[in-house]
């Protein structure tokens, strides 16, 4: 009886350690992105040998890592990705490039045990694609001193109209007289 209690131990043991050995440590997938996006899968092998690291774009494979280093890229609708040509174990990280809305969805990273286990650990967070209003561009542009405008700037879609500025500049100096004169008691 006791012969059958320290099998059942040694064995209980084993499949214990073997769950806690291998761990996705962190899987980053930004929440939403509007032009590019990085990714990446950190995990720890607890000193087993690696077999491979997948990403998933909704359950389509996309990119595996190897563990001899190489990598490797699959066509899937909306992914375009930025790589480095070698990896080292530990990390598989990959740029997204060229976002559109068909690149959202949800992305797995699947980190892969060798012989003789095979075991496997993997981790899903869901990307939206966020597209930025026109407007909210021009914005931040203006924010990065990417465009100069003045209130003297002519908006119309034909610059010959010399009288469209003096309009612009007529309203802009009332606006400034009003305030001015609103403030002053």
């Amino acid at each position: 009886m006791a012969l059958w209690n320290w099998i059942f131990f040694v064995c209980a043991n084993n499949i214990w350690n073997m769950g806690h050995s291998l761990k996705i440590t962190n899987l980053y997938v930004p929440r939403e992105a509007g032009h590019d996006a990085q990714l990446d899968c950190l995990y720890d092998l607890e000193g087993e040998p690696l077999y491979d690291v997948k990403w998933y774009k909704d359950d389509h494979q996309f990119f595996r890592c190897m563990a001899n280093g190489n990598v490797k890229d699959f066509p899937v609708e909306g992914v375009t990705i930025y790589y480095s040509k070698y990896v080292t174990v530990g990390s598989c990280p990959i740029t997204l490039t060229r976002l559109t809305s068909s690149s959202a969805g949800k992305y797995k990273c699947e980190v892969s045990l060798d012989a003789p286990t095979f075991r496997t650990v993997s981790g899903t967070k869901t990307f939206t694609v966020v597209h930025y209003s026109r407007r909210t561009q021009e914005i931040q542009d203006i924010a990065k001193n990417q465009i100069k405008t003045s209130p003297y700037q002519n908006y119309t879609k034909n610059p010959k109209n010399g009288g469209t500025k003096l309009r612009a500049f007529l309203r802009f100096y009332v606006v400034i007289l009003f305030i001015i004169g609103f403030y002053s008691f």
